[in-house]
């Protein structure tokens, strides 16, 4: 079997305003070469995220994330879906 490298291209901005951040980030992800139907696109991600600092060091969180799935599917036998998932939490260091 041949096993097919990925390229992944993206963008990220992140930006601060007191004890709020925020970080936004896209992929666009390809397999190196295309696959037995032709095709090469694997997906695209979107990542968004929010932090509020409550404490010196320590920060609440919420991260969205949402992947377009692509035409290839990394050698799965059914066609990938779209996918999201929300996480929120607590980020201290010592």
């Amino acid at each position: 079997a041949d096993v097919l490298g990925l390229n992944i291209y993206g963008a990220k901005v992140d930006a601060s305003f007191g004890k709020f951040s925020c970080m936004a980030q896209y992929a666009y992800v390809t397999t190196a070469k295309d696959n037995a139907a032709g095709d090469s696109l694997v997906g695209q991600e979107i990542d968004l995220k929010a932090a509020f600092e409550v404490a010196p060091k320590t920060s609440l969180f919420v991260e969205y994330g949402y992947v377009i799935a692509g035409d290839d599917n990394m050698l799965l036998t059914t066609k990938a879906e779209d996918a999201q998932e929300v996480v929120c939490g607590l980020t201290t260091s010592i």
